[in-house]
């Protein structure tokens, strides 16, 4: 019982940190700490722990707002060894991240590998196109 209860405190106190480090991500990038997203999460990667996909769209998501390429990259690859399948949350933050870091093509070719696609998605991908020139190619999505 008592091995149990240790094994169960730790079990909540690790979920107590994760948690907070998902909120205090969130928290950052909602009042636009950009710096402080990258720092939190890098030592959630340095600790060893895998981010769950609600992390990588919050991070994604200050990628897109400073337009680091490189960064909004190097999370890509996170997400791919994490083995995430692209679900509608983190399709659209990969694909608003590279429309906003100047990757339409990229941008498009995670659109394009989206099996579900909701209106959310199709405005960000049509507005990537239209900033960038394709608009041609945002008639044809608006359609």
């Amino acid at each position: 019982m008592v091995k149990w209860m240790k094994l169960s405190t730790c079990s909540i106190t690790y979920l107590i940190e994760i948690t907070f480090l998902v909120a205090l991500i969130g928290g950052y990038v909602e009042f636009k700490q950009f710096d402080m997203v990258f720092e939190v999460f890098n030592e959630m990667i340095l600790s060893g722990e895998t981010p769950m996909k609600p992390t990588f769209s919050s991070v994604l998501c200050a990628c897109a707002s400073v337009a680091s390429l490189e960064k909004g990259k190097d999370i890509h690859g996170k997400i791919i060894k994490s083995g995430f399948q692209y679900d509608v949350y983190l399709g659209t933050a990969l694909t608003d991240m590279y429309a906003k870091c100047g990757d339409i093509e990229s941008s498009k070719q995670v659109f394009d590998r989206m099996s579900e696609r909701n209106e959310f998605l199709r405005t960000i991908m049509i507005q990537g196109l239209v900033e960038s020139d394709f608009a041609k190619e945002s008639l044809s999505l608006f359609e």
